[in-house]
């Protein structure tokens, strides 16, 4: 009988008192309220302001988001960019719950769903300051494609991977 892999025992449900909820289309408020807590508790800067507006009228949202009990604690939320890319806009997972393989299963099941719904290439961006997530994505298969210096002057990192 074979082993399973690492990254066949990631894909498996995460346990007990994790759940996994996956949505599709607009996001109802109350879980907007939740993306925000878990947003000022990951983030050195999280303005809900900057992003409530994309948050509530974005209605092609696919997202995934972890629970633990009635808490969010973590999330990957995208949207399409064009007809063949999936935009990876937000991803994070709250620090009592990091380690435990959480953001490889939401990044691998983010990409069989794009896979499953026709999209060709994933794009993400993140800054030199989120190390863990520039490694995560490079470890996924993503090639860093350009870099750019955003309103603000920092430097964001833009990375592509191509779906088979």
């Amino acid at each position: 009988m074979k082993k399973a892999s690492a990254s066949e025992k990631q894909r498996a449900a995460l346990p007990a008192p994790y759940r996994v909820q996956e949505l599709s289309g607009s996001l109802p408020a109350d879980l907007i309220k939740a993306i925000d807590g878990l947003g000022g508790t990951v983030f050195q800067v999280w303005p809900l302001g900057n992003h409530a507006e994309r948050l509530r009228s974005e209605d092609r949202f696919h997202g995934l988001f972890v629970w633990y009990g009635d808490e969010l604690v973590a999330l990957k939320l995208g949207y399409p960019e064009a007809p063949d890319v999936f935009y990876s806009w937000i991803g994070a997972v709250g620090p009592a719950h990091r380690r435990q393989g959480i953001a490889d299963l939401l990044m691998q099941r983010q990409h069989d769903w794009c896979r499953k719904q026709g999209f060709r290439r994933i794009r993400s961006k993140t800054k030199n300051a989120f190390k863990a997530m520039l490694i995560l994505n490079l470890r996924h298969g993503f090639n860093i494609v350009s870099t750019y210096t955003d309103r603000q002057g920092e430097i964001k990192i833009v990375l592509e991977k191509v779906l088979s």
